[in-house]
């Protein structure tokens, strides 16, 4: 078994990116301070009262430990008081326990606090009932931009995330052969298949409990996920025409091998070259998958580079004797090639991105990390699609293991100060103690060293 990373927490590191910030000069010890709020969420009326035009002032009483999490909420009073009390008052403790802090400081420790405040819903400019076409599923909003709608649903309530759902596998099953149709359920996750083997939804399903439980590993303590409220659908297809059959009902992206959608399905296709490949993908997409259930604040994404190249980095890992060692990466391997039925020696997916990448740097047509952090969905997903893949897997494995001391300590603090939602030059600033020119040199080092 994988032994646990051991991260510690750094309340230093906490007050330092709070200070560079809000522009102010970092103090040189740590001085007492009231909790700092780092997570919060627009409060709206909730579905329920909706068309009653009420958004009341609600004073609360919230007790924050000395990790900065809300652990409990008292709802002191509503005004003005009304019939949807009850309603409200559910919504505002459910909403402040999702709140985040970096915690009160006495004598430089880190202290359990109780906070008394008022908070104010915000009111519908219409005070009418939410329009049900808002809800829809992304599928039949063609106007919207992918990223939009992305941020779009994942805000919406949760019982609309399950309606969308419910579409989604709709469409899905109209694609299954209903003669082999398996399901198989984990904690967070719901696998649907038609595999020949009836095995197939449960290894898999377990497959995606073991990977997860991996990336919580890496970044505990400094980062607690969320509760997943939402299972995730994995739909998993015999065959690649049914596969494509799908993707394209929900406007998926042609030549894709496997896709994610929010709020949170995958599908993809046995008909892959190797078992490697397939198990790559499936750990690349079930990595966005966590990171909008348990990691990101809803409406703040990350960055491109760091959410696909943290999935490839995951997703590139090896798996030995039943674990997934993560950042160990095989550039090739000896393969059962399922299209024709032979071992072989091939390079794996990590192998061919190492190659182009490292191709690209000697010809002179390599990414700079400027261009990798700054390109738009559109370039990072354009023509040269391989090499911003390639780079983003690379960037995020020198970021965890470019040394010794940044696996426990800077990148677990990157991907906090990323979640909450901070720039993400300023977080790498914060984390690393460098900006993106000081660490261009090390990492094109780094990769030429592969």
């Amino acid at each position: 078994m994988l032994r646990d990373a051991g991260l510690r927490s750094s309340w230093t590191a906490w007050a330092l990116l709070t200070a560079l910030l809000l522009g102010a000069t970092p103090p040189a010890v740590a001085e007492d301070r009231l909790p700092v709020l780092l997570r919060d969420s627009l409060l709206l009326p909730p579905v329920k009262s909706a068309g009653s035009g009420l958004a009341p002032e609600v004073k609360v009483r919230v007790s924050i430990d000395e990790r900065g999490r809300v652990v409990d909420v008292e709802v002191v009073s509503i005004r003005p008081a009304s019939e949807y009390d009850e309603v409200f008052r559910e919504s505002t403790i459910e909403e402040l326990l999702s709140w985040r802090y970096a915690p009160a400081i006495e004598d430089g420790e880190p202290q359990a606090t109780t906070l008394e405040w008022t908070v104010q819903y915000q009111a519908n400019s219409d005070n009418v009932p939410i329009n049900p076409a808002r809800f829809l599923p992304p599928f039949l909003l063609v106007r919207e931009d992918a990223e939009a709608r992305h941020a779009r649903l994942m805000s919406l309530p949760l019982e609309k995330k399950k309606e969308i759902l419910l579409s989604y596998a709709r469409i899905g099953e109209k694609y299954l052969d209903r003669s082999r149709r398996r399901q198989f359920e984990t904690d967070r996750f719901v696998v649907v298949t038609d595999a020949e083997s009836p095995e197939s939804a449960g290894i898999v399903g377990r497959n995606l409990e073991v990977a997860l439980g991996v990336v919580h590993r890496l970044l505990q303590p400094h980062i607690e996920p969320q509760p997943s409220r939402l299972k995730v659908l994995v739909y998993l297809y015999s065959r690649k025409s049914s596969f494509d059959a799908m993707r394209a009902e929900l406007a998926g992206l042609v030549g894709s091998m496997a896709t994610y959608y929010a709020p949170g399905l995958i599908t993809y296709s046995l008909e892959v070259p190797s078992s490697e490949f397939l198990m790559s993908f499936l750990i690349h997409e079930s990595c966005h998958a966590y990171s909008d259930h348990q990691l990101r604040r809803p409406g703040f994404p990350f960055p491109r580079w760091l959410e696909e190249g943290f999935a490839e980095y995951m997703g590139n890992s090896q798996v030995k004797k039943g674990q997934l060692l993560p950042g160990r990466t095989l550039k090739r391997k000896f393969v059962l090639n399922h299209f024709v039925p032979r071992v072989q020696v091939a390079r794996t997916g990590a192998g061919w991105d190492l190659k182009r990448v490292q191709q690209a740097l000697r010809k002179g047509e390599g990414l700079t990390l400027e261009e990798l952090v700054s390109a738009d969905r559109d370039i990072f997903y354009g023509d040269k699609s391989y090499l911003y893949y390639g780079t983003s897997w690379l960037f995020v494995h020198f970021l965890r293991h470019g040394e010794p001391e940044w696996a426990e300590e800077s990148f677990p603090l990157l991907m906090l100060y990323l979640a909450e939602g901070y720039p993400a030059r300023a977080a790498l600033e914060a984390a690393y103690d460098a900006d993106l020119e000081d660490l261009q040199g090390p990492f094109l080092k780094y990769v030429k060293s592969f």
